[in-house]
C-alpha cells in the first residue's frame, strides 16, 4: 500500500506549484488500496487563518482531488511534539539556545570568527552549546547538539549507515547521511523554535510516522531537509519512507512561486476563466 500526503500551511491561497505537488502525490495513489492524506501545517498561529484552511479543501476538490480522512492538524498535536522533544533532551542530545538571529550574525562576523570561504554555509557557531537545561529561560529555543549525536552512536567509526531512497528525477537513487556532510551543512539544528515549541523538521517526521506515510512527495527545494529528517527518524526510532522531490514552477523572473505571488494562485486563475483541466495542464507544462 502506498500512503501519500499533501501538507500545506494555511497562510495564503494555494498556487500553481501547490496544485502540481498535490496532483503528483494524489496520482501515485490511484489504486484501490492506496491512500492520499492531508495534513494542515498550522503551527504558525499568527499567520494561519481558517479561511485559508477552507480554501485548501475547496481548491483540492475543484481540481478533482479526493482524500482519505481524518485530516491531521498540527495545531492539535503540540503535546506529541513536546513528548518527542523531551525524549531527545533526556538522551542528552540537546541544549537550550538564547541566541537571536542578530546574535548569530554578529558572532559570525566578529574579528576572531573563523573565515568563511565562498559558497560555505553559515552555520550556528555553538555559542550556547555548553548551556544546561537548568539555565533554560522561557524564550529559549532548543537545538540538537550534533557532537553529542555522534557520541550517542559510539563515535564516527560507528555512525550508522542512514539511507535516503529518492525516487524524484533530479536526485534519483540512494543517498547517505554522513556525519561529515551533516556537520558541514546543518550543524546544531533547531528542534524547537521559541515561539511555537517545535520546528518544521521535528513536527514533519513525527507526523509522517503517525500518519503511516510510505512516500513523501514535495518540491526539490526541500530536498536538503531530507538529511535532517532521516537523522531524526533514526534518533526517535521512527519508520523511514521513500521520498520523491519534484521540480519547481517558477514565475516570469525565474523565482519559485510563493503565496505572495497572487497572479499564480488557483483562485486568480479560476477567476480568469481557466478550467481545472487547463490549470493542471499548465502546471505540468511549466514544471522546471
Amino acid at each position: 500500500m502506498v500512503i501519500e500526503r499533501f501538507a500545506p500551511s494555511p497562510t495564503g491561497y494555494l498556487h500553481l506549484g501547490h496544485a502540481y505537488s498535490a496532483m503528483t502525490a494524489w496520482r501515485s495513489t490511484k489504486t484501490h488500496s492506496d491512500k492520499f492524506l492531508i495534513r494542515i501545517e498550522d503551527l504558525d498561529s499568527t499567520r494561519s487563518k481558517s479561511q485559508y484552511t477552507q480554501a485548501i479543501f475547496d481548491d483540492l476538490s475543484r481540481l478533482g482531488i479526493n482524500w482519505n480522512i481524518p485530516v491531521v492538524y498540527q495545531s492539535e498535536r503540540y503535546s506529541v511534539y513536546e513528548d518527542c522533544l523531551s525524549k531527545l533532551i533526556a538522551m542528552g542530545l540537546c541544549f537550550p539556545c538564547k541566541c537571536t538571529r542578530k546574535d548569530i550574525k554578529d558572532s559570525l562576523e566578529a574579528p576572531n570568527a573563523p573565515l568563511i570561504s565562498e559558497g560555505q554555509k553559515l552555520l550556528y557557531p555553538g555559542t550556547c552549546r555548553n548551556r544546561s537545561f537548568d539555565e533554560m529561560n522561557k524564550g529559549d529555543a532548543v537545538r540538537l547538539n550534533f557532537s553529542k549525536v555522534i557520541e550517542h552512536f559510539g563515535g564516527l567509526a560507528h555512525f550508522p549507515t542512514l539511507e535516503i531512497r529518492e525516487l524524484g528525477q533530479s536526485h534519483t537513487g540512494i543517498h547517505h547521511v554522513s556525519p561529515e556532510y551533516f556537520q558541514a551543512n546543518f550543524g546544531d539544528i533547531v528542534l524547537a523554535r521559541k515561539d511555537i515549541g517545535t520546528s518544521y523538521h521535528l513536527a514533519v517526521v513525527i507526523d509522517d510516522a503517525f500518519m503511516g506515510i510510505t512516500n513523501v512527495t514535495r518540491g526539490e527545494d526541500i530536498f536538503d531537509s531530507t538529511f535532517i529528517h532521516r537523522l531524526l527518524q533514526e534518533l526517535l526510532g521512527l519508520p523511514v519512507p521513500t521520498w520523491s522531490h519534484h521540480g519547481l514552477i517558477r514565475d516570469e523572473d525565474g523565482k519559485r512561486l510563493a503565496k505572495r505571488s497572487p497572479s499564480f494562485t488557483l483562485r486568480n486563475l479560476w477567476d480568469q476563466g481557466f478550467t481545472s483541466e487547463e490549470i493542471i495542464s499548465m502546471a505540468d507544462k511549466q514544471l522546471c
